[in-house]
């Protein structure tokens, strides 16, 4: 249920941007689907986390970035929609700036402007082509 609901905010707030969002009907490597308006799909994999991890006295929120199979590829994958579920926010990454097999978000200093600037650096070409 945690997983689903992170799918469903993520293409809300996709939904925002482009013109379509499609969750695709067989077993793939990514969650969603978005169509900008100049017809460019792009595919994405949602991580969510509904709560913080304590290490070494700070709280983080911890994504797994990786698939069953392993790290994620360029052709599987366009970028990862990573979901604070508690806060309701989207962290937008590209699938090349992921670079470790877990992404950790200090809870203090993520704030809700993180979801707009990520989504316009990691989508920001196709966004109102």
């Amino acid at each position: 249920m945690t997983g689903q609901a992170g799918e469903f905010l993520a293409a809300s707030v996709l939904q925002r941007s482009f013109r379509a969002i499609a969750f695709p009907n067989i077993p793939a490597p990514y969650d969603l689907i978005v169509e900008s308006y100049a017809g460019k799909l792009l595919k994405c994999q949602v991580k969510t986390c509904d709560k913080p991890k304590t290490i070494t006295g700070n709280e983080y929120w911890r994504f797994n970035t990786r698939s069953r199979a392993g790290r994620y590829l360029d052709t599987e994958i366009d970028f990862m929609a990573l979901v604070i579920l508690p806060r309701r926010l989207v962290y937008f990454l590209s699938v090349n700036d992921i670079k470790a097999d877990c992404v950790y978000l200090n809870t203090e200093s993520v704030e809700r402007s993180i979801e707009a600037e990520t989504l316009t650096k990691v989508l920001g070409e196709y966004i109102n082509e």
